[in-house]
């Protein structure tokens, strides 16, 4: 799979991948609680062909999609459970703006791109 393939293939899933953001985030549920969270992140694995394991370790928000067979193996780690006495208000700062300028400005150099955020926040 080359580059535009997986750019294509995220476009494709964009609504989805909103969608699973914005539920995750109005869930907002804390350590170990984050079943609602879980459900929503398995339901997309499933629907897009991976076979899903849930209860891993004995902790019931823990899960791994498999995809395929062979030797190519990605393994990613999500943390998304709330912090308790934080606000779950969504505020874009100077900060989150400069990631979001990154990952839409690839072909600039990064750290070009987030030394002038760093200096614009100070």
């Amino acid at each position: 799979m080359d580059r535009k393939q997986i750019e294509k293939s995220i476009a494709d899933h964009e609504q989805e991948i909103r969608r699973a953001s914005h539920q995750i985030w109005d869930a907002a549920e804390l350590a170990f609680t984050e079943e609602k969270s879980a459900e929503v992140l398995c339901g997309i694995l499933e629907r897009n062909g991976f076979a899903v394991e849930r209860n891993l370790a004995g902790i019931k928000t823990a899960f791994k999609g498999t995809y395929g067979t062979g030797s190519s193996v990605i393994g990613f780690l999500g943390e998304f459970d709330a912090l308790s006495g934080l606000s779950q208000e969504a505020v874009m700062d100077a900060g989150t703006i400069c990631w979001v300028l990154l990952l839409w400005m690839r072909p600039l150099p990064v750290r070009s791109i987030w030394s002038r955020c760093i200096k614009k926040e100070r």
